[in-house]
């Protein structure tokens, strides 16, 4: 079956993107796969606290913000500096067909999962014939 792209990457955010941080944000390594019902958007996030991921979905525009801090223990000692924080930024344009209401997210070992169903409409389908 041939079916058009159901998610389109915005192209303002290019590699990094500027979020208002002191250190711009990465996008993150993500794949889409697309099903019949469906499609399932996965990202890489690894050390993101559930806390420190915001989705935001507005006018078609599914987007992604995540933040990840270390902490070392206090009675630890530095060998060397650690990297900075990492924020990372994603935003796709959901196609037409997508249900932007139907839209469920999931955090589990460093990566996200978001649920994004068709519209009944959109679902391929039988049709038998009498």
């Amino acid at each position: 079956m041939n079916r058009q792209a159901t998610l389109n990457q915005q192209p303002s955010c290019g590699g990094t993107c500027d979020n208002g941080r002191s250190t711009p944000a990465t996008r993150p390594d993500y794949r889409v796969e697309s099903r019949d019902e469906g499609v399932s958007l996965r990202l890489a996030l690894p050390g993101v606290p559930r806390d420190q991921v915001d989705i935001t979905l507005t006018e078609g525009l599914l987007t992604v913000t995540a933040e990840r801090h270390e902490t070392v223990p206090e009675d630890w000692k530095r060998l060397r500096d650690l990297s900075p924080p990492h924020s990372y930024k994603l935003a796709v344009r959901l196609h037409p067909d997508l249900d932007p209401s139907s839209v469920k997210a999931e955090l589990t070992d460093g990566v996200l999962t978001l649920e994004i169903q068709r519209h009944e409409a959109a679902r391929p389908r039988t049709i038998t014939v009498n």
